[in-house]
């Protein structure tokens, strides 16, 4: 079905630019610290492994937060919130710069993942609030292609600054940019005032019962469930496959390391690519629900096959390549179908919620196969994420469609 022609509401580009900032900023900063290790081990004399408990610090906190996150998007609106995750991240992370202890560094970053915390939330029901529905599929494919960006730049932006100005510098001016983008966000804030069906105001949303309890149980009906189901199985899937693909493709085709990590870039670009793509799809039909089981389906079949070795390394590079396009063109239907099925008054906490299902996943993922890895089966471990996506298209396929909102 031919989407209708999109109409342009007031501040709509501003509000998507500003957003999109926000989303890469927030994947930049998710591994910002990873290149300052060496220089991090040697400033606080710490483990390697010390210094991985700052990601899974920041990991856990932006996790837990997403949910009560969700309720404060709900009740005073998404851009307030975001502007205070902004400042928290951004600010966390130009303090760690001036920390003399290691504990010091551990606080901050878990204060900074509750900062990371509200950008799915708050970024998401925005803008289903914000953009025209015809524009809508693109404009979340946008939003997850800019996150993608904040990781492959992450790694030359901080350690260009690590070179100029020292691990101190490096952390002050990545917290700099955060800053910065939310103070654009609040400087430029009458663009989301405009937003449809957003939270009441003042003495009105004093008055306004807000009944958290009510709107967490919604969270617990069979669709959201299994949308929560599907958003954790899919992103098993890709945190597998970020953590051992590259070892994988090396003991099945025998590859060397640089085929092994052309590998995994092969798979990490595809998908991104894809993501565009899946919205201009996206925007062309309603059967999102559809479109998503359907495509993660095709990339849980495409993995399957490269368990199973055929072909050779260019032929395995080439399934691996068809497996990311087909679930990066999944990615924006899955947001939809959140659109599609959460109350109006409750798009926060929804995003929320899913993206919290999104968060499990990615940490299940390495977990569920790297067993199978120590026990020389690569072949096993690739057939298990296949079959985690399989799973994702089952528990989508168990409920009814979800019809598009009205």
């Amino acid at each position: 079905m031919t989407a209708a022609a999109p109409r342009a509401l007031p501040g709509q580009r501003t509000v998507v630019s500003l957003i999109s900032a926000g989303h890469c900023y927030s994947h930049l900063s998710s591994i910002a610290v990873a290149p300052l290790f060496p220089a991090l081990r040697e400033a606080f004399d710490v483990s390697y492994v010390a210094l991985g408990a700052l990601m899974t610090v920041f990991s856990i906190a932006t996790s837990v937060a997403q949910i009560p996150v969700g309720l404060m998007v709900d009740r005073y609106g998404g851009r307030p919130v975001l502007v205070i995750g902004l400042v928290l991240l951004g600010g966390s992370l130009a303090l760690a710069g001036g920390a003399d202890a290691y504990w010091q560094v551990v606080a901050l970053f878990a204060v900074a993942g509750l900062g990371n915390s509200v950008f799915h939330p708050a970024d998401l029901s925005i803008l289903a609030r914000r953009v025209d529905r015809a524009w809508l599929g693109r404009t979340v494919s946008l939003h997850s292609f800019v996150g993608y960006v904040g990781w492959a730049i992450a790694p030359v932006s901080i350690a260009g600054l690590n070179a100029a100005f020292g691990w101190r510098g490096a952390l002050l001016g990545a917290g700099i940019v955060g800053l910065a983008v939310a103070a654009l966000i609040q400087w430029r804030r009458t663009a989301f005032d405009h937003e449809p069906g957003a939270a009441p105001a003042g003495e009105a949303r004093r008055a306004e019962r807000f009944d958290i309890r009510t709107r967490l149980m919604a969270m617990t009906d069979g669709p959201m469930i299994r949308i929560f189901l599907f958003f954790m199985f899919t992103s098993m899937t890709i945190g597998g496959l970020a953590g051992f693909l590259a070892i994988a493709m090396m003991e099945l085709f025998g590859a060397d390391l640089a085929g092994g990590n052309l590998s995994l870039t092969v798979f990490m670009v595809t998908m991104a690519g894809a993501v565009l793509f899946g919205g201009v799809v996206a925007d062309r039909t309603s059967a999102h629900d559809r479109l998503a089981a359907w495509t993660v389906a095709g990339g849980a079949a495409a993995l399957a096959l490269l368990a199973f070795g055929f072909g050779g390394f260019l032929a395995g590079l080439a399934t691996i390549a068809a497996s990311g396009f087909l679930l990066g063109v999944s990615s924006p239907s899955r947001d939809l179908i959140v659109r599609a099925r959460a109350p109006a008054e409750s798009l926060g906490l929804a995003f929320g919620f899913t993206s919290t299902g999104l968060s499990i996943g990615f940490a299940l993922g390495p977990i569920a196969v790297g067993g199978l890895m120590d026990l020389g089966r690569p072949e096993l471990a690739i057939l298990v994420l296949a079959a985690v996506s399989g799973l994702a298209v089952l528990v989508l396929a168990a409920g009814r469609r979800v019809a598009p909102a009205q």
